[in-house]
């Protein structure tokens, strides 16, 4: 800000020792940056430091005034047009400036180097600076104004900071570089991150610490650089630093800094060049804004910063057929505003219309041009009824978001609202805008339904003539109260006068003397204050007067409910009294008296340029010194800063403000706050006068804010805002706004902050284009002062048009009181990045055996692929490998055709797994029965697993992990403890060892027994947890896919936190190469081994779930018309990939154990429970902080398997429900089938808790949940629908579902590829088929293995079984049954397109068709 705005602290009469505690506070805290606003100089002690909200204002005034005196009709006096430059504009600068400064405020922005130009970012800022501002050309192209103003005050800052953090002033360059937002203009190189910039500065301030090319004048010879800060990212040795008192890199060599940010030395060691740098920064800010001006046209750039704009006219219609009187009303009052606005001097006004008629809200029509504005009044019709409430809070909102701020909006209606949910966003909306909502309400809030006199229509029809409710029209009245508004009752005989209150309040330069509500009270008094700069004083008054006397500061009255006076004319209306003084206008303090026996509302207006804004700050503890702007209400209890800007003051007109005073809702004072004496006088360039003052506690009533000051001849000034502050115990922050990109999912992340007991609340999230990837209303449990963190998850559609924003409302409310707050917060939609820069790719590294024939041998190569277009960096492994090739073929013969397949049979029937057979080829049902039979033994089996994980997280909390010694009761003599790491020790060379982990697995875990004969005592712990599995799993699912969708948000998304963490660990251990050539480059002579094949088809068929049904099911929750064919390509694709990284976090680890323990990896790789319950337990245990990632790799683990669990159970759910529906889909018979369900698997499942239950498990394991079992139900999965029910239907299927061809290789494969790969995949695993073992010495008896056998053929016999049964039992010949039972259902036969094409069929050539 300017010298000579004011002494900050004359005239406060308050102690300066709380003052000086927030300053010294802030000197242990960093700064970096111009300094973000005005009050930042006060706290640096550097009182003629630029800051970026000086820079900022001064250049925004200065280019408006000169597009103002460059039109043909401005070409007054400078002083008169900045005084006339109006409140709307002062605010518009006041979203920029809040924007510049945020961006030392936001966590997401604030530390981030790139939104600094520091730490030798300048190709990343300058990228950022260009992407700042195609968003503010799309914005303003796009009359998304707010959000134009937001990217350009980020544009702003990060622009101004190159000039203050950079050498480009030290280079002695006196012009801006052009270069950062035009990349045609020349470039000057960039110092690399290993090129010294500086000398070593022992001193606060540094002269010459800049090496000398650093400083050279010579273009060719000229190199960047910027300064480093703080610790991250780390400063390289002889790196300048940021500088000052408060970077903590100075320290480091080289010592010293060369920012300019202020003029102190403590915080600016070049604080000599802060004049320079600002100047240039100021320069540069200036260069943009003209550009900008060029670029859209000097109209918009006005319409941008709401220059003279003439206040909006925003109306919100009930179109239903009772509103004719009131639409006819709008009509005329329109007409008259338009006139009167004909030759108003300011820019042209905004008209808003939002039409709404239940169910019906919109369209909005919104224009700056008043005769087409006039021609949408003319179209509207009062035509239809309904219910009585409307979707009246809806219509609102569209005109709050459409609507520019400090707007009125008028609503006509009869009806309460149908929508009240809406009433946070409405209310957070309002408040964030300043926007003023009026309600014009024909109708008494007693009424009971008749017919509402003669020529009106009736409205809404009722089965009774019941009394409607007196409060439904509450929400309206609080509306309108919080936001300074009023709630007017009227009739229609009346409402064409009532409507002048519209015409009243939409003047230019209306000012607010005084607003109050009363309550029920028989007399009140109320006064307000006119001065000489007021013209043209109304009073509305709402409600019923019984008396009303007005008193002049001359203490002359007069009556105005009796007889006619010289004072005031009082126009009576039903609903409104509106009062007009009568010139000449005392200045001074008029008095109102009035008596009544219900709720009265005051509002006194008046003519005046003179008007003020404020917000509530605090003084922020982050990295930067200054105050930072409350979001959305203050905090009650707390101290704050109420910072006010003082608007329409003439340069040359002196006037002081001594304080301001907090008035309750009723007009009492609840707290006086004094400000600090600033006057404005012609030093100033400016006429907008910053005030500030301290609450030392905000009050816990709502109140609004009265100014109270004089002018230069002594006379008093008063202005009210009529919005009223609502404070609250609770705050909500929005920590990042990124940018949309169609077809694209974007996460808003915000904090809920709790200053008040331990309690719930409850949040609301809404955003205006319906973009919100989940709605809801979700509940948080927050401590006492605690806080929490969540996300919004935003998907923006591929046909989102850019520039487009979405407004983003969210409130949160405390279940206990009347604490809430809320947050607004403005996305634009960027066109997706074009991608123009190719990417490169260099060799960073190979291993090679190669003899004389190098395709004999094993080689690998490691490339470096950059993609500055997208991605940045990414490492790219490409290698040759066996596992690799048999995997690849297995996805795309098998994986994803029967992917697609199963669930486009899923989402085509919308039936089960068995049922959907029934309705493509009833003759294969016995697949469907073979899959469930499948499943079942799954869940008797993977339960279990994650009982043993259960057990093992518990044993994690643990202050030694019991695995990783042997000095425990359970290990034996030849227990070796791996975790000593004494290299010394031969640990291949101790055959008869074991390692603590595996003796803690079979001897404390299992405490397994010599055999499966030997089924000894159950394990009571095991036991426990598995019951504690079943519990969470039948209260997860018991509600069906609804509640299992909540839950599995979490339970799907958090183990990829924690496989990153594992991940991230596994790679930066020691040996953790050699694990992952192990897992990346198996021999290549074993792709002749069959077993290769069938582990990568069995990894294949598992991880896919295909040939079980499950995909059936889960396909069938789906919408017609769901693009299912998209979805399976992405969810294989998401699939495999988790796989190989979920490798690599695994044989990462394992190559650590390899390496720890001197041996193989091969010894130490297990498979099965062994890795996860022997192997990686070890390498845990081999870990710093072992405790924290076994917490990490089991929590990960349990969550994985409930997935897979929750999917399984849910399959046999929804199957048997479709088979049985008319039983099954009673009230309260799911939840007892489950519970039936859980049962019989728990006790089935107890033989596995034993000492002998491993056995049992590997059995199961085997054999019932064989591969090959799935592999048989494939075959005939494919040739039952590839063959019989035919892949040409199957792919028109597809096509009327999605709109997609689908590939016709996807054709090839079910009929051909995929059945012949699964029947050679079953045929091999027979032939090469190896009795179970367990441990590789245990060989089970043989009724176990019949057992086993019989399990396995349970699934595949089903197949021929039922088909057989089928045949059998059916009528006519063999081949008329076999014909019927491969026919489809008739509701199967065709697709929705056909059937729609038949319904407009003729008669005749539909019969012919079907005949």
């Amino acid at each position: 800000m300017s010298q000579g705005r004011g002494r900050i602290w004359e005239g406060s009469g308050k102690p300066m020792y709380w003052f000086i505690i927030a300053y010294l506070l802030l000197l242990a805290l960093p700064c970096t940056g111009f300094l973000p606003n005005f009050w930042s100089r006060v706290l640096t002690l550097s009182w003629d430091s630029h800051t970026h909200q000086y820079i900022t204002e001064q250049a925004i005034l200065n280019v408006t005034l000169e597009t103002l005196k460059g039109t043909e009709k401005h070409q007054g006096n400078q002083a008169e047009e900045q005084t006339r430059l109006g409140r709307g504009f002062w605010r518009a600068v006041g979203e920029v400036v809040k924007s510049n400064a945020a961006m030392d405020f936001l966590s997401s922005t604030r530390s981030d180097p790139v939104y600094h130009f520091d730490s030798e970012r300048v190709e990343s800022a300058m990228g950022m600076l260009r992407q700042f501002w195609a968003q503010t050309l799309l914005s303003v192209r796009a009359k998304e104004y707010q959000s134009a103003r937001h990217s350009l005050g980020q544009l702003f800052h990060s622009l101004q900071d190159f000039y203050s953090h950079s050498n480009w002033v030290e280079m002695g360059q006196h012009s801006i570089y052009l270069h950062l937002l035009q990349p045609e203009e020349p470039a000057i190189p960039v110092a690399t991150d290993d090129t010294p910039t500086c000398m070593e500065c022992f001193s606060v301030t540094c002269r010459n610490n800049l090496l000398p090319r650093l400083t050279s004048t010579q273009q060719d010879s000229q190199l960047l650089t910027t300064g480093y800060f703080s610790t991250f990212p780390p400063k390289p040795q002889g790196k300048c630093s940021h500088g000052g008192i408060l970077d903590s890199s100075r320290y480091m060599g080289a010592k010293g800094g060369i920012n300019k940010d202020s003029t102190s030395p403590l915080f600016s060691p070049h604080h000599y060049l802060h004049v320079k740098a600002a100047t240039l920064a100021t320069e540069a800010t200036l260069t943009v804004l003209r550009d900008l001006r060029d670029t859209v046209g000097h109209k918009a750039f006005l319409r941008l910063f709401s220059v003279k704009q003439v206040p909006a006219l925003v109306f919100v219609m009930d179109t239903t057929g009772s509103m004719f009187e009131e639409i006819t009303a709008a009509r005329l009052r329109a007409h008259s505003i338009i006139q009167s606005q004909a030759n108003s001097p300011g820019q042209p006004g905004t008209f808003l219309l939002v039409p709404f008629h239940d169910p019906d809200v919109g369209p909005v029509y919104e224009t700056d041009d008043p005769n087409q504005f006039m021609q949408h009044m003319e179209n509207l019709m009062a035509l239809g009824g309904g219910d009585e409430p409307e979707m009246c809070l809806s219509a609102i909102q569209l005109a709050l978001t459409h609507s520019p701020p400090l707007s009125e909006i008028f609503v006509f209606t009869d009806a309460s609202p149908k929508d009240a949910h809406l009433f946070d966003a409405v209310k957070a909306l309002a408040l964030e805008k300043q926007s003023k909502v009026t309600f014009l309400l024909t109708e008494d809030p007693n009424y009971t339904t008749e017919v509402r006199g003669r020529g009106r229509r009736r409205r809404r029809r009722r089965r009774s003539r019941e009394p409607l409710s007196p409060d439904r029209f509450s929400l309206y009245s609080s509306l309108s109260s919080l936001s300074g508004g009023l709630t007017i009752f009227t009739t229609n005989s009346d409402i064409h006068k009532v409507s002048t209150i519209v015409e009243d309040n939409t003047a230019a330069d209306k000012v607010t003397l005084l607003h109050v509500e009363v309550v029920q009270e028989l007399m009140s008094s109320h006064s307000f204050r006119v001065d000489s700069s007021v013209k043209n004083v109304t009073l509305h008054v709402t409600g019923i007067l019984t008396e009303c006397i007005l008193t002049s500061p001359s203490d002359q009255s007069q009556s105005l409910l009796n007889k006619q006076g010289s004072l005031a004319e009082l126009e009576r209306f039903q609903g409104l009294y509106r009062i007009s003084l009568l010139p000449p206008i005392q200045a001074g303090q008029w008095k109102v008296y009035t008596k009544s026996d219900g709720h009265l509302t005051f509002n006194v207006i008046g003519d005046s340029s003179v008007d003020f804004l404020y917000y509530f700050a605090t003084v922020t503890n982050e990295t930067h010194p200054g105050l930072a702007r409350v979001e959305g209400s203050p905090v009650a209890g707390v101290p704050a800063f109420l910072v006010l800007a003082v608007t329409g003051l003439a340069p040359d007109e002196e006037a002081s403000f001594s304080h301001v005073t907090l008035l309750g809702a009723q007009g009492e004072t609840l707290q006086q706050v004094k400000l600090n004496s600033s006057s404005s006088s012609s030093s100033s360039a400016y006429s907008v006068n910053e005030l500030v003052g301290w609450v030392d506690s905000v009050p816990r009533a709502p109140f609004c804010v009265r100014l109270t000051g004089q002018d230069s001849r002594g006379n008093k000034l008063e202005r009210v805002s009529t919005e009223m502050v609502q404070p609250t115990r609770v705050q909500l922050q929005v920590l990042s706004v990124p940018r949309l990109v169609p077809g694209h999912s974007t996460v808003v992340g915000f904090n809920i902050l709790n200053h008040g007991p331990a309690r719930l609340f409850n949040l609301s999230i809404d955003d205006d284009c319906g973009y919100l990837h989940k709605r809801g209303s979700p509940r948080y449990h927050i401590a006492e002062q605690g806080s929490f963190y969540d996300q919004v998850n935003i998907h923006t559609p591929a046909t989102a048009q850019a520039g487009a924003t979405v407004t983003l409302t969210l409130t949160v409310h405390a279940l206990d009181s009347a604490d809430s707050n809320y947050a607004v917060t403005y996305l634009t939609v960027v066109p997706p990045d074009p991608d123009t820069s190719p990417p490169s790719c260099s060799a960073a590294g190979g291993q090679s055996t190669c003899p004389s024939v190098c395709n004999e041998s094993s080689w690998s190569i490691s490339l470096v692929v950059s993609d500055r277009g997208r991605s940045g960096l990414a490492a790219l492994q490409l290698q040759k490998g066996a596992f690799l090739v048999p995997y690849l073929v297995f996805v795309v013969t098998c994986g994803v055709p029967l992917f697609l397949l199963e669930t486009t049979m899923g989402q085509y029937t919308q039936e089960g797994s068995v049922t959907c057979w029934r309705k493509l080829c009833p003759l294969a049902e016995g697949i469907g029965y073979g899959g469930q039979l499948i499943i079942l033994y799954s869940c008797m089996t993977y339960i279990i697993i994650l009982s043993w994980a259960l057990l093992y997280l518990v044993f994690s909390f643990s202050s030694q992990l019991p695995w990783a010694s042997c000095n425990n009761y359970w290990n034996t003599d030849d227990c070796v403890d791996f975790s000593t790491r004494n290299n010394t020790i031969q640990w291949s060379n101790q055959t008869n060892s074991t390692s603590a982990a595996t003796e803690f697995w079979e001897r404390r875990v299992l405490a397994i027994s010599g055999g499966i004969e030997e089924v000894g005592s159950i394990r009571w712990e095991v036991l426990l947890c598995l019951i504690a599995m079943w519990i969470t799993c039948y209260f997860c699912i018991w509600k069906g896919v609804k509640s299992t969708g909540k839950v599995v948000y979490f339970t799907a998304t958090f183990p990829y936190v924690m496989l990153l963490i594992l991940l991230i660990r596994g790679l930066t251990l020691p040996g953790a190469l050699q694990g992952v050539m192990f897992y990346l480059l198996p021999e290549p002579s074993h792709l002749t081994d069959p077993q290769v094949w069938m582990e990568a088809g069995a990894q294949i068929f598992f991880s896919y779930s295909i040939g079980v049904g499950s995909l059936t099911v889960l396909g069938s929750y789906n919408t017609y018309n769901n693009n299912c064919y998209k979805d399976c390509l992405w969810l294989c694709l998401l699939n495999s990939g988790t796989s190989v990284v979920a490798g690599f976090a695994v044989f990462s680890v394992l190559g650590f154990m390899a390496h720890e323990q001197g041996i193989p990896i091969a010894e130490v790789a297990e498979s099965g429970p062994g890795l996860a319950f022997i192997a990686y337990p070890q390498a845990v245990a081999m870990m710093p902080l072992p405790q924290l990632w076994s917490i990490c790799f089991f929590v990960m683990l349990i969550l994985l398997g409930l997935d897979t669990q929750f999917v399984t159970m849910e399959v046999m759910m929804t199957s048997v429900i479709d088979m049985f529906p008319a039983v099954m889909r009673r009230a309260g018979r799911r939840e007892r089938f489950l519970l039936l369900f859980c049962l019989m698997c728990f006790f089935c499942q107890i033989v596995m808790v034993t000492e002998g239950g491993m056995y049992v498990f590997q059995l199961f394991d085997y054999y019932a949940c064989n591969g090959a079992c799935i592999l048989f139900l494939c075959v005939f999965e494919t040739l039952a629908l590839g063959w019989i029910f035919g892949a040409d239907r199957v792919c028109s299927i597809i096509k009327d579902m999605t709109g997609v061809r689908a590939n016709p290789f996807f054709k090839i494969c079910w009929l051909c590829l995929t059945p012949g790969v699964s029947l050679g995949s079953f045929i091999c695993s027979l032939v090469k088929y190896q009795p179970l073992t367990f441990n590789r010495w245990y060989v089970y008896p043989a009724w176990a293995y019949i057992l086993g056998w019989l399990m396995a053929l349970s699934s595949i016999l089903l197949v021929p079984g039922w088909a057989l049964y089928k045949l059998g039992t059916g009528t006519g010949t063999l081949s008329q049954r076999f014909h019927h039972l491969c026919q489809s259902d008739p509701d199967c036969s065709l697709t929705k397109k056909t059937e729609a094409e038949l319904q407009h069929m003729p008669g005749e050539d539909l019969q012919q068709i079907t005949t």
